[in-house]
This record gives structure tokens, sequence and C-alpha cells, in this order.
């Protein structure tokens, strides 16, 4: 699948903050930020948990996300 250029520019950040952390560096709070926002999505989309059970929705905290 080939990316789309306006597209792919809206997860660059995204991509950059993944590869500093999987190299042992950067801050993981705005990935941590997008992994509580999307569990959240997830609770509006689908509040009976048919699609995503409701055990498997933890919002991670920021100190529970170690850098290797």
């Amino acid at each position: 699948m080939q990316e789309k250029p306006g597209f792919s520019r809206w997860f660059r950040k995204l991509r950059d903050d993944i590869k500093e952390l999987a190299q042992g560096a950067g801050d993981p709070v705005r990935l941590v930020r997008l992994q509580n926002a999307l569990v959240d999505l997830i609770g509006h989309l689908d509040p009976g948990g048919l699609k995503c059970l409701l055990d498997r929705r933890t919002r991670v905290a920021p100190g529970e996300v170690t850098v290797p």
C-alpha cells in the first residue's frame, strides 16, 4: 500500500516519537496521552464492549511506561 504524502504528514511526529522511544530516548508522555484518548474514543464508539472487551480498555499512566 502506498502512502499519500498529505495523509502521512499527520503521523510524522507520532512516528518520530515512537522511533525515539524504541531507541531508549524521548518522553513517553505524548504517547501515553494518545493511548488514553484512544481508550476514551473506543469507550464512546463501543460503550457495551461488543468489539473491544471492556477489560481490555486499560488506560496507561505516565509512570507505568518505561523506556528501554
